[in-house]
């Protein structure tokens, strides 16, 4: 018996000595027939339980030191959890349908990606802190901190109207225009429903980048 062979074909397969041993004799004391040999042997079971290729059975062979039921076993579990994904994945159309569901913008932002580090969540990041602070009184929080940063964003939505009246705001707050601050707070309301359409439309036009950041798929 040659041993340096037949150790040799242990550090490549899951086996006993003897079952090297005659995997060795059957194959003349070729290592690579003896490997494909004993490899054949040793997963067709895997391969008729699951149904799947040689080089997943052999890998979860090895994986679970030659315990077949338990390759068998993670082989099926694993199929099964492809389908559930399958099945149960998030769908962008079901998303779509959600969006066209809302009512409100804080609705929206319900399926906008926020809080990570990419220009999409930056740039729902801002406008949910703009449109949070649009509160009677509230909006003076951010002024001078992140005016060009909100612009941008409404600028990327295409917001005009809001645009329009957020640089009046602006404005105003540097001059100290209590009364003009009050009547913009007002308008800041009132063209709730621009700011919604515009966010809305900005979302459906761009589904597929947020559906994925989204959903993290």
């Amino acid at each position: 018996m040659d041993s340096n062979k037949v150790n040799e074909l242990r550090k490549r397969i899951i086996a006993t000595i003897s079952e090297c041993k005659l995997a060795l004799e059957v194959s003349e004391w070729d290592i690579e027939k003896a490997f494909k040999y004993l490899k054949s042997l040793k997963i067709s079971e895997i391969i008729k339980a699951t149904e799947i290729n040689d080089d997943v059975a052999f890998e979860n062979y090895q994986k679970f030191n030659g315990d077949i039921n338990r390759a068998i076993e993670n082989i099926k579990y694993l199929k099964d959890s492809k389908e559930w994904e399958l099945v149960n994945a998030p769908k962008i159309e079901d998303f779509i349908e959600k969006i066209n569901k809302t009512s409100s913008v804080y609705d929206l932002f319900e399926f906008c990606p926020m809080g990570n580090n990419t220009d999409v969540s930056k740039l729902f990041d801002i406008l949910y802190d703009f449109y949070s602070a649009c509160a009677p009184g509230e909006l003076d929080n951010i002024i001078g901190v992140f005016d060009e940063e909100i612009r941008n964003a409404l600028i990327e939505i295409n917001c005009t109207v809001v645009l329009d009246i957020f640089d009046e705001y602006i404005e105003a707050y540097r001059e100290e225009d209590s009364e003009k601050i009050d009547s913009l707070d007002e308008r800041f309301w009132n063209n709730d429903a621009e700011f919604y359409n515009k966010l809305k439309s900005y979302i459906l036009n761009n589904i597929d980048i947020i559906f994925h950041e989204k959903m993290g798929i």
